[in-house]
């Protein structure tokens, strides 16, 4: 028997200890995709 499941995340953060201006000083966010085979 196989199981497959795939699911789709959204995280969203910000990097406070970088110099000002930085793009990674704002809020920002990543999506990922996470794929489960079981057999």
């Amino acid at each position: 028997m196989d199981i497959f499941k795939a699911f789709t995340i959204e995280a969203a953060h910000r990097l406070p200890n970088v110099p000002p201006g930085h793009k990674c000083a704002r809020l920002h966010g990543h999506s990922f995709r996470i794929e489960l085979h079981v057999s």
